[in-house]
């Protein structure tokens, strides 16, 4: 709130609002930094992607009993990084 004063005061053109951007930001980044809401969503996008029969795309397994909310296992896979591949091969 510090900073909105400040920016009201010496810039009162500037229609953000710095507060309300800061607290949209911190709930999103709170929410990325869990995962066991990551190992959900990874194994949300592996179950749709099987379910729709997409091939070529291969979502590691989540072993979710051994998640915590600062923890996230999945099974390893070996590959290639994508941006060691030439655009054709992406």
């Amino acid at each position: 709130e510090v900073f909105q004063g400040l920016v009201d005061r010496f810039a009162p053109q500037q229609k953000t609002n710095y507060v309300a951007l800061l607290n949209e930001w911190s709930i999103g980044f709170y929410t990325e930094l869990d995962f066991q809401n990551e190992a959900r969503n990874q194994q949300r996008l592996r179950d749709d992607l099987r379910a729709k029969g997409i091939k070529g795309i291969t979502v590691p397994k989540v072993y979710e009993e051994l998640c915590t909310r600062k923890i996230l296992v999945s099974e390893w896979m070996d590959g290639v990084k994508l941006n060691s591949c030439e655009d054709h091969e992406i």
